[in-house]
């Protein structure tokens, strides 16, 4: 999805990929059966990547 944004509303999504904390973040909420959630904006448009544990009705 990056590769089609402009650069600076990409930019948050490509740091979250070397983002450490972030992925520890992430990986706590689905091991706790919760959503992990990303935002990315541009001047118009909300894009919105969202990952559940499978088997989660949430």
């Amino acid at each position: 999805m990056t590769d089609q944004l402009d650069p600076a509303p990409a930019r948050p999504a490509r740091h979250w990929l070397g983002d450490h904390a972030e992925h520890e973040r992430a990986l706590a909420s689905l091991a706790g059966g919760e959503l992990y959630a990303l935002t990315l904006a541009d001047d118009t448009t909300r894009y919105l990547q969202s990952a559940r544990p499978a088997g989660s009705s949430r």
